[in-house]
């Protein structure tokens, strides 16, 4: 699958699969899974934000703080030029300008600007890998964000398991410990 290299691979980055996903449409989830959604989302975008300053530091002295978030605006954005500026620096400067064009096309109201432009990111991803010696940092960053991602949803499947499991009648748990134990013939009959 792909280029191979001596260094680490990204197999399973999230960008290359996103293509393959159909579209993200959110007035069909309800509410609960909405927020939740939204909710991945910007805290997976932060984790990268955050990952991307040691790699791209903002200039000192031009850092804006919005008291309401806490956060560093004006070096978030200054973050995100520099490392647009390395993507496109890079061999894979067309399909950075491929994915850029078309997310400025799309309506910036839009908040799921990168599921309009999908197409464009295994094509992006396959050039990384292929230039893995430059972009090796970039696709550490996400392989981060994919595990992150990953290890949030196993953690909730399991707590909504759990809770299954624990508004269900005692009985049926009983009958599946003495089943599961039967199989491992730990309980005789």
């Amino acid at each position: 699958m792909g280029i191979r290299s001596s260094k680490p691979r990204y197999d399973f980055f999230l960008l290359e699969h996103l293509a393959e996903l159909e579209e993200l449409n959110l007035e069909e989830e309800t509410e609960e899974e909405r927020v939740q959604i939204e909710a991945g989302a910007y805290s997976t975008f932060n984790l990268i934000l955050k990952k991307l300053h040691p790699l791209f530091p903002a200039e000192t002295g031009k850092v804006v703080v919005d008291t309401e978030t806490k956060r560093d605006e004006a070096e978030d954005e200054e973050v995100l030029e520099r490392f647009c500026n390395f993507m496109k620096a890079g061999a894979c400067k067309e399909p950075v300008k491929h994915l850029e064009d078309c997310m400025e096309k799309v309506d910036s109201v839009t908040t799921h600007r990168i599921t309009r432009c999908k197409e464009h990111l295994p094509i992006l991803k396959k050039c990384m890998d292929a230039h893995i010696d430059y972009y090796e940092p970039i696709l550490a960053i996400f392989k981060a964000a994919e595990d992150y991602i990953i290890n949030e949803i196993s953690a909730k499947l399991a707590k909504d398991r759990e809770e299954e499991f624990a508004s269900r009648p005692k009985d049926i748990l009983t009958v599946w410990k003495y089943k599961l134990l039967r199989k491992l013939g730990k309980h005789s009959e």
